[in-house]
């Protein structure tokens, strides 16, 4: 049964939460306990069978934004524009060594693989929510008080320093709309489900009893909703 009562961050990773990276914190909500899953080290393949469709089809999309000529490939310095548009400070020698692993400019498909396996050790769209949602007082309401977040991060547990609690939030998206953008108490609300959708990795929890897709079927399914994503829109007579 849902209370109004606050979540109580009983253990922390004594780690910052890395800036698109795993949320580490241990949340508890009377007798709800959640814990992120085990690590996934980087490089783990197994992640490959159980990917999020909607995720990849942005990656695309990407990629066709940083292929400039048209080939086909992304080479050293599209994969370069890519990482500076995201903010990252990633050395020249980083991405060289990126493109030699891949064998060279990389199609869609080798692009694909490599992001993945380089973010695998992120946290799942699902595990995030699940985390976060213990903060939802009104109970999938989708949006949270971004003041209960810090307040907690900086006041129980391991206890973030308040630099390091704004640093963990610093990608938050908030409730659109200026007037709404404020809950009740004055408080930016965010919009959770739309952060958890943006610093998430393209790996997904698989169901019950599902099999892994291998990576090839999987980019061409992605391949194909892309073309199909392009098409002009048929005129009914």
């Amino acid at each position: 049964m849902a209370t109004d009562e606050e979540p109580v961050q009983t253990e922390s990773s004594e780690e910052t939460p890395k800036k698109g990276g795993r949320m580490k914190w241990v949340v508890q909500m009377d007798d709800n306990v959640y814990k992120p899953p085990p690590e996934v080290e980087e490089g783990d393949e197994s992640a490959l069978g159980y990917l999020e469709m909607e995720k990849l089809l942005e990656l695309r999309e990407a990629f066709n934004v940083m292929d400039l000529n048209g080939d086909g490939l992304i080479d050293f310095e599209d994969l370069k524009g890519l990482f500076l548009s995201m903010g990252s400070s990633t050395d020249e020698e980083t991405i060289a060594g990126m493109i030699e692993e891949g064998g060279g400019p990389l199609n869609f498909e080798q692009f694909a693989k490599m992001m993945i396996l380089k973010t695998v050790d992120m946290d799942t769209e699902e595990d995030l929510r699940r985390t976060l949602q213990l903060w939802d007082k009104r109970v999938d309401s989708g949006f949270i008080s971004e003041d209960d977040l810090l307040l907690d991060l900086i006041s129980k547990g391991d206890r973030l320093a308040e630099k390091e609690a704004f640093k963990a939030l610093e990608e938050v998206v908030y409730k659109k709309g200026t007037e709404s953008n404020f809950g009740s108490m004055g408080s930016p609300m965010v919009d959770y489900p739309a952060w958890c959708r943006k610093i998430s990795a393209f790996r997904r929890n698989p169901k019950d009893n599902e099999p892994p897709m291998p990576l090839p079927e999987t980019i061409k399914r992605v391949e194909q909703e892309h073309e199909a994503s392009l098409a002009p829109p048929e005129h009914k007579n």
